[in-house]
């Protein structure tokens, strides 16, 4: 069994992100190996105005509905960056 990781979804557009992949790795046909995806603190906290609970919230719902038996994001588990690289800001 192959997996994928990535690390901070979205990256840079959520809708975009989740048709790309609906359409490319939920498709049986091109692709054979599961992805998961874990949600970006980052860029869901600026989605939902800092709003913790909002923020909560929406990544629940979008891994709920998002998620089917090759494509897993994690409702519970976020990506934070917090190394004070140039690069992270």
């Amino acid at each position: 069994m192959t997996t994928v990781v990535d690390l901070e979804f979205p990256l840079m557009d959520e809708n975009l992100e989740i048709k790309r992949s609906n359409e490319i790795l939920k498709n049986k046909n091109k692709t054979h190996f599961s992805t998961y995806y874990i949600a970006s603190g980052t860029s869901y906290a600026r989605m939902c105005d800092g709003d913790y609970q909002k923020t909560v919230e929406h990544v629940k719902r979008v891994a709920m509905e998002f998620s089917d038996g090759q494509v897993i994001m994690y409702p519970d588990k976020v990506k934070a960056l917090c190394d004070g690289a140039f690069y992270s800001q």
